[in-house]
């Protein structure tokens, strides 16, 4: 798999967490706590908790989108975010190569600022198995 961003340290998770479709135990997160998740593994952390982004500052409305403002706020712990999503929510604010790359996944128009479902989709089915 190939690293298309630099990752989000991982946090150690008080219980086991699904990555790309495989358990993980709190021992293996605690071990990958010092290591940077890679994109794919990522993208499936997004997709897996898609709804706390979309729906973290519309009080559970979610309109199937998120844009940078909804990153920021999982990040600061909004929406009791797992730790997981709270770290790639940071990289989504803090990584703008990592947020343009989803934002203009789906189209080839100029970023609009906002990342919808079928653009995380798109990014993970050209660069993950």
């Amino acid at each position: 798999m190939r690293k298309l961003f630099a990752g989000a340290a991982t946090a150690a998770a008080a219980a086991g967490v699904v990555a790309l479709g495989l358990a993980v135990t709190p021992a293996q997160a605690s071990a990958q706590s010092s290591a940077a998740l890679d994109a794919c593994t990522q993208l499936s952390i997004i997709l897996n908790d898609f709804h706390v982004l979309d729906t973290v500052r519309t009080g559970g409305r979610g309109d199937s989108r998120f844009d940078r403002a909804d990153a920021q706020a999982v990040a600061q712990g909004k929406g009791n975010p797992s730790p997981l999503l709270r770290d790639v929510a940071r990289e989504l604010v803090n990584n703008r190569q990592f947020f343009v790359t989803l934002d203009t996944a789906g189209t080839s128009k100029p970023s609009d600022g906002i990342v919808s479902r079928n653009d995380v989709n798109q990014v993970k089915s050209r660069n993950c198995l």
